[in-house]
């Protein structure tokens, strides 16, 4: 069997773990602080600007206030009332007595510099505290020493599932989890657990009672979570105290297997962590390890899992186990000391859940500290924060703890689109979570402004955070081609909206893509707020994407048509999705793709003219019976080149993560966007990586389909329609006023760039004479801003195509510009340097 689970690690810096999963999209909350103190025998009353000052005296009289003190701000004063009286009671009794006199009456807060522990590595630990050392940007952190002024830590129990640990390090050993059940060294299962002596966890590796760390990284892992802090020594953790298990699955060259994990995850469980950390992954889908994920979830345990650092998007190529559906799993990436997410890190708009700092990353190792890079590092940031925000609300549910520590995610634009927060942890936010039950009210105009032959946008009305009062959070867009309700969400497909939600009332929009076209789909969405409560159903909307040209078409019934094969391809009357014959990796009469070697082969097609399109894709039916031990191995991909062959990319991928299907399937929408405006070929390729486990039936492909669209000319638009597009600027409040001059400039990019894709590049500007500009604010026409004088095409980098001037009331905040033309066209803008966020989204207007 070939399959292991490792971290990994780079020549240079450490690079190591793993992990994915989509539970709930918030963002961030400003927290309140609980019982916060305050000076007794004294309050804050801020006075409105028309009270005099005798009307002051006569108040103070009236509620008995021995003196005041004039504070630097108009109308603000701090009264002294009886050292006997009630702070509560004396606000009261301003209140009834002032009326509209005062603004507001508040106790006199004590405050505190935040808890810094005397730690003396701690000035080097910028994940949880960045005050811009080693080049970052201050700010970048977990916030830690704010959290650590209300919790410092608890005797939660966090299973490290890993290489170990050394349970000896200075920085470690009080805080390493003692079985008190187990009487050492006696030879004797004293708590009848099935583990002789297991009194500071198990080395299933070796099946012994000693689970000490002969690599590193379990102990690295360890000093993140929960490295004593405030000793005197080295580093500080998360959690300064909390119940370190040691459980060793992996050996000492970084290899485990699932049923090790497996065994590690079942005895965190029956021995009562609370917590589990996982930095590492690797492997297939394998239903035993999500099962003993879902018990930990039975006994209300969290498991953290890391994301991967192969760079890549695990919403289309899982990674296990952070990408397990699994209620209790926490999937997390890493960023760096800028806030950016890191090179290395996996993502997910789905399945990963939130970033935290990984990117030289200073802990404990065996014998000292030492720095490494990796989401590894990330996990346990998030895994020691689940702990102390456990330790600081201990009869919270894990559905509590994970809606805490996400719903405190703070906002990065780095992370933006890549996970479902679209923020990093925040510890000061977990541990002080907002209370609030309300949810955003539901959509009730969902509506479908646009269908093209892949896409769909859609148009609706924002609410708000708490019904229909302020902005929410995320929000959540299924499709299906069949009707959705309550009871099949779940099974419906989700579209990721990355941009947060506006403000209550305002219009918003979203072009949902990789559609098949002539197909009907409907559309539905929810809304969510910072805290995870989320709206009702919208509104249902169905829709029915256009056709386009057929490029290609083979059901691969009458003859090779073109296509080139090397290796085990050829023509087979085995299985088809078309009545008789299908395209066939393997070998006739074994029925296997087993040649003693390496087993490898191309199925290329002859150049499709996409020339004159601007957008493309690739449908096909496949039947596929592969290796499905491991994640590296049986490579089924479809490649495409516009070069003629010399360069290929892999549009479509299949590894052995992926489970074997009992039947036919669809290939979905391959797009080919990037490929429009050029000739393509296709190629279908298959490699077993290696020469064994190939005795499988391999691959058939059939019905192979690439359309193609136009959108100057198909899909039945024109007419009597009025093209309408929209670029939305989110302007600088300082640097952006009213009478100031902005002006829009064209830019051109030859090429297939759909303009109907939000992006930021230019494409090309064709603007009829006698077209309009306009200027809107939160999608309400504000101004005529200009009109086009003459007919304009842009052919270099800075043709004006208008300008005007901003009028009042229209300075800072998010504008759109809009172009009413008469002709669909490609269109972008290019603005002064105040401008940011630049996306641009086009839909129609009918007359």
């Amino acid at each position: 069997m070939k399959t292991q689970i490792k971290f990994f690690k780079s020549s240079a810096m450490q690079i190591l773990g793993m992990g994915a999963l989509l539970f709930f999209l918030f963002s961030p909350s400003a927290a309140s602080p609980q019982n916060a103190p305050y000076v007794k025998g004294e309050i804050l009353v801020k006075y409105k600007s028309h009270v005099s000052s005798l009307q002051m005296k006569n108040i103070e009289h009236a509620a008995a206030a021995a003196m005041r003190e004039d504070l630097p701000s108009p109308g603000l004063k701090r009264v002294k009332i009886s050292p006997t009286a009630s702070v509560e009671d004396a606000i009261d009794d301003y209140y009834n007595r002032a009326g509209d006199s005062i603004e507001y009456a508040e106790p006199n807060y004590i405050v505190t510099a935040d808890v810094i522990p005397n730690d003396p590595e701690f000035s080097n630990l910028w994940n949880l505290r960045n005050t811009g050392q080693s080049s970052g940007t201050a700010g970048a952190d977990i916030d830690a020493p704010g959290a650590w002024d209300t919790q410092t830590g608890g005797s939660v129990i966090v299973a490290v599932i890993d290489t170990g640990v050394d349970y000896t390090h200075p920085d470690l050993a009080a805080n390493i989890w003692i079985n008190s059940k187990e009487i050492p060294g006696n030879g004797i299962d004293d708590d009848k657990n099935g583990f002789v002596d297991d009194c500071r966890g198990w080395d299933f590796v070796n099946s012994d009672n000693d689970p000490y760390d002969d690599h590193s990284h379990g102990t690295h892992v360890s000093g993140t979570i929960a490295a004593v802090g405030n000793n005197g020594i080295g580093v500080a953790g998360v959690c300064w105290q909390a119940k370190i298990m040691p459980l060793k699955f992996l050996a000492a060259n970084g290899g485990g297997t699932v049923a090790d994990a497996i065994k590690a995850i079942h005895y965190a469980t029956m021995m009562g962590a609370k917590v589990m950390s996982n930095s590492w992954g690797g492997g297939g889908y394998s239903q035993a390890l999500k099962d003993a994920i879902d018990e930990a979830r039975n006994a209300g345990a969290i498991f953290v899992a890391a994301a991967g650092n192969s760079g890549t998007d695990n919403d289309a190529i899982p990674h296990y186990p952070s990408s397990y559906d699994c209620a209790n799993l926490i999937a997390v990436a890493a960023t760096d000391n800028n806030d950016q997410i890191a090179s290395f890190s996996c993502y997910g708009a789905i399945s990963v859940d939130i970033g935290a700092p990984g990117v030289a990353i200073l802990s404990t190792v065996p014998g000292g500290y030492a720095s490494y890079s990796g989401t590894s590092m990330a996990t346990p940031h998030v895994a020691g924060a689940v702990a102390l925000t456990w330790a600081r609300f201990p009869t919270k549910s894990y559905a509590e703890i994970i809606s805490a520590i996400l719903g405190g995610a703070e906002p990065i634009s780095s992370l933006n689109g890549k996970v479902a927060t679209s923020g990093r942890l925040n510890l000061l936010q977990a541990i002080n979570p907002e209370n609030d039950t309300t949810p955003p009210a539901a959509v009730t105009d969902l509506s479908v402004s646009e269908t093209r032959m892949s896409r769909a946008t859609l148009r609706w009305t924002a609410t708000g955070d708490d019904g229909n009062e302020g902005a929410a959070s995320s929000y959540d867009l299924r499709y299906s081609r069949a009707p959705i309700s309550d009871a099949n969400w779940d099974s419906a497909s989700r579209f990721p909206c990355a941009a947060s939600p506006m403000g209550a009332g305002t219009v918003e929009e979203a072009t949902v893509g990789g559609l098949l076209p002539s197909t009907q789909y409907y559309f539905v969405l929810k809304v969510k707020d910072n805290r995870g409560n989320t709206s009702g159903l919208s509104n249902s909307v169905s829709a029915t994407t256009k056709d386009g040209a057929v490029m290609l078409d083979d059901s691969v019934e009458n003859g090779d048509n073109g296509w080139a094969a090397t290796g085990l391809w050829h023509r087979s009357g085995n299985r088809s999705s078309s009545p008789s014959s299908s395209w066939y990796y393997g070998q006739e009469g074994s029925w296997t793709y087993d040649t003693g070697d390496t087993s490898k082969g191309t199925l290329t097609s002859q150049e499709v003219d996409l020339s004159s399109y601007e957008d493309a894709l690739l449908t096909f039916s496949y039947y596929r019976q592969v290796e499905s031990y491991g994640g590296s191995y049986d490579i089924t991909s479809v490649d495409a080149s516009k070069d003629g062959g010399s360069n290929w990319t892999t549009v479509w991928l299949l590894d052995s993560s992926t489970p074997n299907a009992a039947s036919w399937a669809d290939s979905g929408a391959v797009m080919l966007s990037s490929f429009a405006g050029a000739k393509v070929r296709l190629r279908f390729s298959f490699d077993s990586v290696d020469g064994t486990n190939n005795q499988f039936e391999g691959w058939y492909v059939d019905n192979i389909r690439v359309v193609a669209e136009d959108y100057a000319g198909s899909g039945g638009v024109g007419g009597d329609n009025l093209y309408m597009h929209s670029v939305k600027l989110t302007v600088n409040k300082q640097r952006f006023q009213s009478g100031n001059i902005l002006s829009l400039y064209g830019a051109v990019k030859r090429g297939a760039l759909s303009p109907y894709t939000r992006c930021s590049a230019y494409v090309a500007v064709s603007l009829p004479a006698g077209n309009l500009l306009f200027l809107t604010k939160n999608g309400t026409f504000s101004a005529k801003a200009a009109t086009i004088a003459d007919n304009f095409t842009v052919s270099d980098m800075s043709a004006t195509i208008g300008s005007f001037t901003i009028p009042p009331g229209l300075a800072g905040g998010t504008y759109t510009w809009m172009a009413v033309l008469s002709q669909p066209q490609k269109s972008a803008v290019k603005t002064s340097s105040w401008v940011s966020n630049l996306s641009e989204a086009p839909f129609i207007v009918n007359r």
